[in-house]
């Protein structure tokens, strides 16, 4: 990179960054002076000046409306829905990795699909709360693990180390 200033050579953009400081201007103001001189990067969905970071403007002010929106147009764009888990090719390949990384059976794939108020889930729920409570009677002969006393102990200690 040169220096349009100066005509001094710089191996990447962070050289030429920390360069400018000897001629007292930021980079913004230098790429705004010297790269596209006379151009209003304006945000794509409010109008507001876009962002400017590591020497170059970015696609929108980084306001959180904004970067909803961003978001929501790519998506849009690249899956045809606002939101990646609402198109079912993505839903299919989660169910996929899920099945073949930590092979997770249909069912607990399909409880996380299910709405949280519905019955069906309360009785998922229950039966999963009832098989963690049988296996830490099974291992600890105690119905909750914080019943456990080297547990306890681990708490404790814990609470007095950090509070």
């Amino acid at each position: 990179m040169i220096c349009k200033i100066c005509n001094k050579n710089f191996e990447n953009l962070n050289g030429l960054s920390l360069h400018l400081r000897k001629h007292n201007i930021s980079m913004k103001e230098y790429y705004d002076t010297y790269i596209e001189p006379n151009v209003f990067h304006k945000c794509m969905f409010c109008d507001n000046e876009k962002s400017f970071k590591k020497g170059k403007y970015l696609s929108t002010c980084c306001s959180e409306e904004c970067i909803k929106k961003l978001i929501e147009s790519v998506n849009m764009e690249k899956y045809g829905c606002k939101n990646v888990a609402q198109n079912a090719s993505v839903r299919a390949k989660i169910s996929t990795v899920l099945r073949k990384k930590y092979n997770t059976p249909d069912d607990k794939i399909s409880f996380w699909k299910l709405d949280k108020t519905s019955t069906e889930y309360a009785e998922i729920n229950n039966a999963i709360i009832k098989k963690r409570t049988n296996t830490i009677l099974t291992k600890y002969n105690v119905e909750n693990i914080s019943q456990v006393s080297d547990i306890k102990a681990k708490k404790k200690e814990y609470s007095i180390l950090k509070y």
